[in-house]
């Protein structure tokens, strides 16, 4: 079996929405949507949120994952995300990685699930998740040796895993927040 590890890089800073990770959204922070989907894939051994931020790792620890600090030096503006998930790697083991970042809300655990298999599927360095306007920035999965390899999650052999637009909808301004709102509002219609 593969021992498949789930990272949520979640620093405190962020410039356009304060607290952006855990600002509330639909009446929980951000970050649960990750750690609720992430929680309930049969795929993933380990959910651990990467953080420097008190809150977000107490908040993180209240929902199910599991905390690793990060220093402060990897989470400024300009600080890549593999530093990050190097830093983890340096203390947990893992033969699949699987990055997930908690501005994915939209995100479910199926394209979760589907992402995984289709990395499992072999013949791909890394499989990335698309919507029909590029990288959407949900899901990122690769191998600790291709990660050290190619220093990122864009590797040579890259599978795309398509998600639709309506989950593919990565936060970053305040617009972005209001218009993941709309879709999930009408997500929740739709089940019932």
């Amino acid at each position: 079996m593969k021992n498949i590890l789930a990272i949520i890089p979640a620093r405190g800073g962020s410039k356009r929405v304060p607290k952006k990770n855990i600002k509330f959204f639909k009446g929980k922070p951000l970050i649960f949507y990750t750690i609720d989907e992430a929680n309930k894939s049969p795929y993933l051994d380990r959910v651990i949120v990467s953080t420097d931020d008190e809150e977000i790792a107490n908040i993180s620890i209240n929902y199910g994952a599991e905390v690793i600090k990060r220093p402060k030096r990897l989470a400024q503006d300009d600080s890549p995300i593999i530093d990050t998930i190097f830093h983890i790697l340096d203390r947990v083991e893992a033969d699949i990685v699987v990055c997930l970042q908690p501005t994915s809300p939209l995100r479910t655990v199926e394209d979760i699930n589907k992402a995984i298999k289709l990395f499992l599927k072999g013949g791909y360095e890394s499989v990335i998740s698309f919507s029909k306007y590029g990288p959407n920035g949900a899901i990122y999965i690769s191998t600790p040796q291709n990660l050290k390899k190619y220093k990122s999650f864009y590797a040579s052999k890259i599978r795309g895993y398509i998600m639709p637009p309506e989950r593919s909808i990565d936060i970053d301004t305040p617009r972005d927040f209001r218009k993941a709102q709309k879709f999930y509002n009408r997500r929740g219609r739709n089940k019932s």
